[in-house]
């Protein structure tokens, strides 16, 4: 953390962070799927999936849905609200496990989990926006993701050592682990309490009463643009995240199933690492923070495309980890550049909801744009290197050239 931050803001990013190192608790259920899948056999294979997809379905409609009400209610209380949700499908998931309770138990736990993807990232940005300056909200957004991250290479590689014991038999004990969650919420609310994050520093008489109709409409356009961009870009990643293994075991026959989980860990890795380098990075790429990290992925994805080896495939982890550095927290700093205070919580709402249609529609979108090209895994991995190549282009118009920037000339 940057030691020219205050007390206060030290405190509140030390909250923040303790907060999102349990977040990714509820994605323990990748590494436990399958052994669900085993209890439940007369469950269909696309009803298991969807104990992954849904909470990414629901959290677009929860996080269009929070910008009005986060300028209404406490932004603390909402997101440890958020966070318990995520200890509520712990519980779920551990006691309905253990018990072989019915599956639709499984369902509503992935409602809770979908009501705290779609809040947790415009409530934790807005709170940092009430206490740190537009200049500082980028690297203080990188702060808390590398939080994130690092808990989810513990918690996931923790919860699968314990779920596969005795054979995936109980593998319901991978929930235990939620009672960290439990031990975050008790630090968030108290360091919080402590620290007066509910009041925040910028403007004490904002309107309370605003909601989506008082954003002028061009402010409304240029935001939804940028989200839409940033829908390209995670539709990019997953014409990696859905191919690898299938690329890795069974088309080019490179490895087994550990060479595929090395696949995908090293975006965590290599994740964790650039965004603990977020603010020389900044100095660097400045205006084309985004931009580069739209491109980078395609770029790692065309090395898979021509060169057939695990080397590629590492090498495409590294620049996906090294893109979503680059693009994630500029995006919603950007949000936040060329609106008033009080919109800055609506901007980052209804961009981190647009943004999440890419995440959650990204397996129709791959399969329907892939159809015209032979609807194969290479035509797959060659839709993800052509949209990253237009987002990036839409990124240099947007980012570089300004033209949100300029279209929000009035709040300038």
């Amino acid at each position: 953390m940057n030691d020219k931050m205050t007390k206060q803001q030290k405190n509140i990013m030390f909250a923040i962070c303790a907060y999102a190192f349990v977040w990714l608790m509820y994605h323990i259920t990748m590494v436990t799927k399958t052994y669900i899948g085993f209890a439940y056999p007369e469950v269909s294979d696309t009803m298991i999936a969807n104990l992954v997809a849904l909470p990414n379905l629901l959290c677009i409609v929860f996080s269009f849905l929070i910008g009005p009400i986060m300028m209404r209610h406490s932004k603390v209380k909402l997101a440890a609200s958020a966070l318990v949700c995520v200890l509520l499908y712990c519980v779920i998931f551990y006691f309905n496990g253990m018990f072989h309770g019915p599956f639709w138990l499984y369902i509503l736990a992935c409602c809770f989990a979908g009501y705290g993807q779609g809040c947790y990232v415009p409530l934790l940005n807005g709170i940092i926006n009430d206490h740190f300056s537009v200049d500082e909200i980028g690297n203080r957004i990188a702060n808390y993701n590398v939080a994130i991250n690092i808990g989810a290479v513990v918690f996931l590689q923790v919860g699968g050592w314990i779920a596969s014991s005795q054979g995936g038999t109980n593998w319901y004990n991978a929930y235990i682990l939620g009672i960290f969650v439990l031990v975050s919420l008790f630090i968030f609310l108290y360091v919080c309490k402590k620290n007066d994050v509910d009041v925040h520093v910028h403007d004490t008489h904002l309107d309370e009463t605003i909601s989506f109709k008082d954003i002028p409409k061009k402010i409304l356009f240029w935001v939804v643009v940028m989200g839409f961009v940033h829908c390209l870009f995670y539709v990019t990643q997953y014409a990696f995240n859905l191919n690898v293994s299938n690329y890795i075991i069974t088309e080019y026959q490179l490895g087994t199933a550990a060479q595929a989980g090395t696949a995908t860990s090293l975006v965590r890795f290599s994740l964790v690492i650039f965004t603990l380098c977020y603010p020389l990075l900044r100095k660097v790429f400045k205006d084309w923070m985004i931009p580069a990290g739209y491109l980078l992925v395609g770029i790692g994805i065309f090395c898979m495309y021509i060169n057939h080896s695990l080397i590629s495939v590492y090498l495409c982890a590294i620049l996906i980890g090294l893109a979503t550095s680059l693009a994630h927290s500029t995006l919603y700093a950007k949000a936040a550049e060329f609106v008033p205070d009080s919109m800055i919580g609506l901007t980052m709402s209804i961009s981190w909801g647009v943004a999440n249609i890419g995440s959650s529609f990204s397996v129709y979108i791959l399969n329907f744009l892939a159809g015209f090209i032979g609807n194969s895994m290479n035509s797959q991995l060659f839709v993800g290197i052509l949209l990253s190549v237009i987002a990036s282009g839409c990124a240099i118009v947007l980012y570089v050239r300004k033209v949100c920037k300029r279209g929000a000339v009035d709040y300038e």
